[in-house]
């Protein structure tokens, strides 16, 4: 059994073990974060069309300038490493861009004095400059790295990007097989207008290349009726966080890219020709295809669509973003728990703030829920 083993059995551990206990208390949580998701700066080199950051409808252009450009500064974020290092939490590096971090270089280099479990989740555009210097940052090392199709449907939502990619790519898979640490590739692709009828043949062409894994991804489109239901529900349940503010768009109103409905047959066509045989390379469908309404899915028309009733996320892992908030909600900084340049993570963690947030959101799920990676990854039916 090799490292990448061991964490995936920690990680399920970590969720089986958060819901029996969460069961019995229902703002039970680990002693400390297992998962750190750090967002090491708000700035990016691409502008994607879909992305809910950057594209023209994305929620960073509600943001100030200043914070536009903002990096999470240095020595607040090792103090953040350090004290994590005790408890090996699992650190996911993300952005923006995380390659664009002004201190990206100080930091690899510290990685490699504190190695542990490390995902970077990167456009991959960037990489090359630290190609031979990745096995030494992590005890085990994934890359998810966004292509949304072949050359042509890439780079229209990307840019002129994808021949780049699949070269730092290559490179990743080249020292992959050489490397002894446990190196995984994945590749996440939303499905889009572009890329909808080709699918099938993405998942062939990848398997080629031998990733480790392929997620196929619904957009995340968020209706105006559930953003309103949203603003709704988080002045009635959530007000006491103080972080809602009238004159300013909230985080779920960036979400608005969507698959155009005369594609909603093409894609179910793709799903069950894939579905009908074995792939050599491990395939993640998020939503689970099996399990939702696809049509309901991407209108955005009805919520709880796993019917799932508690997000576990919230007991064994945390966001940190570059003006150090803390994040009980990946995507959404309108649920900030605290600060870690006024607290320490462990104190904000076991804090009033995340105790009250657990109870309010045990047995149930917001109208933004429903369609969110980290409830998907970290629940129970």
């Amino acid at each position: 059994m090799d490292v990448k083993d061991i964490s995936s059995i920690n990680t399920i551990k970590n969720v089986v073990t958060s819901y029996r206990n969460r069961r019995n208390c229902t703002d039970y949580s680990t002693e400390f974060p297992a998962g750190i998701g750090i967002k090491l700066t708000n700035r990016c080199n691409l502008r994607c069309k879909h992305c809910y950051q950057w594209s023209e409808t994305g929620h960073h252009h509600f943001m100030s300038e200043e914070a536009q450009k903002l990096d999470f500064p240095y020595d607040r974020l090792l103090n953040v490493l350090k004290e994590s290092r005790p408890y090996r939490s699992r650190l996911y590096l993300w952005g923006g861009e995380p390659f664009v971090y002004s201190h990206f270089d100080e930091l690899a280099h510290y990685l490699e004095t504190d190695r542990r479990d490390l995902v970077f989740c990167t456009n991959a555009t960037l990489i090359e400059p630290y190609l031979d210097h990745f096995h030494k940052m992590a005890s085990a090392l994934d890359f998810l790295i966004p292509i949304e199709g072949f050359e042509e449907q890439h780079n229209r939502l990307r840019g002129n990007t994808y021949q780049l990619v699949m070269h730092n790519m290559q490179e990743l898979i080249k020292r992959r097989n050489m490397s002894d640490i446990k190196i995984k590739i994945s590749v996440h692709t939303v499905v889009n207008n572009e890329n909808v009828g080709d699918l099938y043949h993405l998942v062939e062409y990848f398997e080629q290349l031998n990733i480790d894994l392929l997620m196929i991804c619904l957009p995340w489109y968020i209706s105006s009726k559930t953003c309103t239901g949203m603003d709704e529900c988080y002045k009635d349940k959530f007000s006491w966080l103080g972080h809602y503010q009238e004159e300013v768009p909230r985080t779920w109103y960036g979400f608005q890219y969507r698959l155009k409905e005369e594609y909603y047959p093409v894609l179910k066509e793709q799903i069950e020709k894939i579905k009908q045989r074995s792939w050599k390379i491990n395939l993640l469908y998020l939503p689970d295809f099996d399990k939702v309404n696809i049509d309901e899915y991407l209108e955005d028309s009805y919520q709880n669509l796993y019917q799932k009733k508690m997000c576990l996320g919230v007991s064994i892992r945390t966001d940190i973003a570059p003006n150090g908030s803390v994040f009980a909600c990946k995507h959404f900084h309108e649920f900030t728990m605290g600060n870690v340049f006024d607290s320490s993570l462990k104190e904000i963690w076991n804090g009033e703030n995340y105790h009250r947030f657990r109870q309010q959101l045990n047995n149930d799920i917001m109208p933004v829920c429903s369609k969110c990676s980290v409830l998907h990854l970290n629940s129970v039916l």
